[in-house]
């Protein structure tokens, strides 16, 4: 073991720290004085001298077994400058300045493991000696990107990196010059277990059909960025084993798009990466792809960073390979998406705009779902078709984050094993009762997490109850401590203590009750009051136009016709004037005077309401007599008889006098109603006479009253 000296007390706490982590943990941003600083980690020994501005490679432990010299200002690896380092397993030498390597530059790193040598300035052509990587038969990693000694980079000799006999994971520049357009030699076809490719800088503008002739173990093949522009078929034929492919930030034209699934097609791929690739014509996503891809055991598909403003397929019934797990059309500008999509798992669709479209329809047609996880996120929604997450009982994360939500409006009820529900910066003020009630028997049988951070929630009487509801599953909120909610006067209050917040809120409201509770009454009383007073000022209009009405709809008035009137009066009198009636108006009137009586006894239709008849009565008759008497004063319905004549009068006569009445009996004016004595003050009355020169002239004026 390495013996160090503490010299301070940030030495000793680096090495306790080194003794927690675990052994894998490297420590790139340490600084380093004159020699480098060792760490030791149980059977790891670090030596890390990142960032330190040093110009050549010093003495380091000779049982170092992971060496960090990158950031540094190093030129040149000399001869056997790591020759004690037997144990090294991992040497980091990047974003350094190196120029020159010699061919023993690598002596005595037999067990080295990785070596980075990215962004440096070493020339493929002229750097490598033959035979500099002959000692490192044990190196399975080897980063040499982003090295540009000159401007047009050359592709790296084969002749040379054919001495990494067990190297499987490789990072290179990669160009374009080969006259047989082979990037890759024919000496890499030595490297038998070469299973993974990145390219660093590429100038790759064609796939041809030789292009990975020499590379066909490749499981993992890198070409993002590369200016691609023409596609070959069977560019892709040989690579069998060909697991994980990206050709991400290459702009192809739908001809060269369609021919590159074409290619995939061939192969038994597993994860398929084509961020950034499609050209502004490609606006709508081409779905027939899918077929092309049923067959290759496609399980992720990265479609994500592209300009797809419609990926709905055929009425949403084209249907996603069954492979498939995971399907990503996250930052496009999607406006319209939906799949047949039975098998899929996970489902990334944020940074869209797809907000209209999901208002009023589903995703995914499929009836049942395996959906696992979805991400709308940052997707402008408002609202979510009710039954949008129909049949999906195994979602566990939905994100619903960013977008302009009020409530939850769509059913959430058959999510059985929902564990997260992010609705985090929306405008969520409260959840409604029924809300309420789902996720309480969600909470019953699974851990669900909703995080509500950065909604306005609202805080008042109204909302106390839904706070209180929060308060009770406080463990099924995240973060809620950083909640916060609006009063009514623009005010807010941090949710940091929501108990205390909610007991302050219930004393509140608990008086506000009170407070509408006693205001209500007061303005339902004043409210009936006055209703009670208006309808007793007006209740005889009130109840004139209720029989009026009534009549009319039970058809019993006779009809009016230019008119006339089916009754030349009707005669309002009280019982005991019976006999006046008989033996006085009606020879008198009828036939000595040729004129038709209304007289309730003789002409009221039997089985009708009484009021009803009265009503009728009067609405049919030219005038109507009323014989004054004490009794008659005395009655109920003589007096309903003499108010239903006046609201006759008023309302359906346009003012026209069509009382008269006859005081049979010599009243005091102080005994009369007021409404009578007023009719009596304009002189629409006759005293009867109750003599035989009196009777004579006093038939003469009623006779021609009637006429």
């Amino acid at each position: 073991m390495v013996q160090v000296m503490y010299r301070d007390w940030y030495t000793l706490l680096i090495r306790m720290l080194i003794y927690i982590f675990p052994a894998h943990v490297t420590f790139p941003n340490i600084p380093c004085d004159i020699q480098c600083r060792c760490w030791e980690n149980l059977h790891t020994n670090y030596s890390v001298c990142s960032g330190s501005n040093l110009t050549k490679i010093l003495n380091i432990p000779a049982d170092t077994n992971v060496l960090n010299l990158n950031r540094n200002a190093i030129m040149r690896i000399r001869s056997r400058a790591f020759q004690n380092l037997n144990r090294l397993t991992d040497l980091d030498i990047s974003k350094n300045r190196l120029k020159h390597l010699e061919k023993e530059s690598f002596y005595g790193l037999g067990n080295l493991k990785t070596l980075c040598l990215q962004n440096n300035f070493l020339s493929y052509k002229s750097t490598f000696p033959k035979g500099i990587f002959k000692p490192l038969q044990s190196l399975i990693y080897l980063n040499i990107k982003f090295n540009a000694n000159s401007s047009e980079p050359d592709n790296f000799s084969d002749e040379t990196i054919s001495d990494l006999v067990s190297l499987e994971n490789l990072e290179l520049d990669i160009a374009d010059k080969s006259s047989w357009h082979e990037p890759f030699l024919s000496q890499f076809s030595t490297l038998k277990h070469l299973k993974k490719l990145t390219r660093g800088l590429c100038e790759l503008w064609a796939l041809r059909r030789r292009t990975f002739i020499n590379v066909i173990r490749l499981q993992y093949l890198d070409l993002s960025t590369c200016p691609i522009q023409l596609i070959y078929n069977g560019f892709l034929s040989k690579l069998s084993n060909l697991r994980h492919f990206d050709v991400s930030n290459i702009v192809l034209f739908i001809d060269e798009y369609l021919l590159l699934f074409n290619e995939v097609a061939s192969i038994q791929i597993q994860q398929l990466v084509m961020a950034n690739t499609s050209d502004c014509v490609i606006s709508n996503f081409p779905v027939s792809v899918f077929k092309l891809l049923n067959n290759t055991g496609l399980e992720e598909f990265y479609l994500n960073n592209n300009v797809f403003s419609d990926a709905s397929g055929n009425q949403c019934e084209d249907v996603l390979p069954a492979s498939v797990r995971l399907l990503d059309f996250s930052s496009n500008r999607l406006m319209k998406f939906c799949f047949h999509m039975p098998f899929l798992k996970n489902l990334y669709l944020q940074n869209n705009s797809l907000g209209s479209f999901l208002r009023f329809n589903p995703f995914m047609r499929s009836t049942t779902s395996q959906l696992e996880s979805v991400d709308l996120s940052f997707n402008n929604i408002y609202g979510l078709k009710f039954s949008i997450f129909q049949g999906h009982t195994q979602l566990q994360t939905l994100n619903l984050s960013n977008n302009n939500l009020h409530n939850i409006d769509f059913d959430i009820s058959k999510m059985k094993v929902l564990k997260q529900l992010d609705l985090s910066n929306n405008f969520i003020g409260t959840f409604s009762q029924d809300n309420m009630d789902t996720f309480t028997n969600m909470f019953k049988v699974s851990s669900l997490r909703i995080d509500l951070g950065y909604n306005v929630l609202r805080c008042g009487c109204l909302s106390t109850h839904f706070l209180r509801w929060m308060l009770n599953n406080n463990n099924h909120f995240h973060n809620s401590i950083v909640y916060t909610c609006k009063f009514e006067n623009g005010t807010s209050l941090l949710l940091d203590d929501l108990s205390e917040t909610v007991l302050q809120l219930e004393k509140e409201c608990d008086k506000h009750i009170v407070i509408i509770i006693v205001v209500t009454i007061g303005i339902a009383f004043s409210a009936i009051t006055l209703t009670a007073g208006l309808a007793y000022r007006y209740r005889w209009k009130i109840r004139y136009i209720y029989y009026i009405t009534k009549g009319k709809y039970t058809k019993l008035k006779h009809a009016e016709t230019n008119k006339i009137y089916l009754y030349d009066a009707f005669i309002s009198y009280a019982d005991r004037e019976q006999n006046f009636i008989i033996n006085e108006c009606i020879p008198n009137l009828e036939e000595n005077g040729n004129k038709k009586l209304c007289i309730h006894q003789r002409d009221f239709i039997p089985g009708v309401d009484i009021t009803l008849n009265i009503t009728n009565a009067i609405h049919d008759s030219k005038k109507t007599i009323y014989i004054i008497t004490r009794a008659f004063l005395d009655s109920y319905y003589c007096m309903f008889e003499f108010n239903m004549a006046r609201m006759e009068s008023i309302y359906s006569r346009r003012g026209e006098n069509i009382l008269f009445l006859i005081l049979h009996e010599q009243i005091p004016s102080r005994e009369l109603p007021l409404v009578m004595l007023e009719i009596v003050q304009r002189q629409s009355y006759i005293e009867y006479p109750n003599d035989e020169q009196g009777d004579v002239v006093f038939w003469d004026k009623i006779r021609e009253t009637l006429t």
